[in-house]
């Protein structure tokens, strides 16, 4: 009987202990408002948005060596209205689409190519795009060979 008695008070402790650590869903949605001003934040980064009304792609036109780090110039044109401008760049290789946001007139966005062993050039075509109010586009090409360029 007295071991009867001394499991049933174990149990009810770990029962009540378990009970006490669990949180309390109405006091955690008082507690803290941090993601919901992660979120706010997160749309205030871009937002005004600015109005682009042109968009200009340059980098060299071809580049040699095996692995070859380029920088793309993005310019932009058009009112920013004290907004910013989200652009985004598709090296045209495979790789992730690079993308950001910016108050200013240009962005410069490096990116290394790499060629595949046994391959002698490799020709990658580029897509950048400036979204705003409106969106504009750029296309262009890079030849990439492992030596120099005929």
């Amino acid at each position: 009987m007295k071991k009867l008695a001394s499991s049933v008070f174990l149990a009810s402790i770990l029962t009540l202990s378990s009970f006490v650590c669990l949180p309390n869903p109405s006091s955690a949605a008082t507690q803290s408002n941090e993601p919901n001003e992660l979120e706010v934040d997160q749309l205030s980064d871009v937002a005004p948005m600015a109005i682009p009304t042109g968009l200009t792609l340059s980098h060299p036109p071809r580049i040699t060596g095996a692995h070859a780090t380029v920088t793309f110039q993005l310019r932009f044109s058009g009112d920013t209205a004290a907004g910013r401008y989200r652009w985004t760049l598709n090296p045209g290789d495979g790789t992730p689409t690079k993308s950001g946001s910016t108050n200013a007139t240009s962005q410069n966005v490096m990116h290394t190519y790499s060629l595949s062993p046994g391959y002698l050039n490799d020709q990658y075509t580029i897509q950048a795009t400036v979204t705003g109010y409106s969106s504009q586009s750029a296309r262009s090409t890079i030849r990439h060979c492992r030596t120099k360029c005929s």
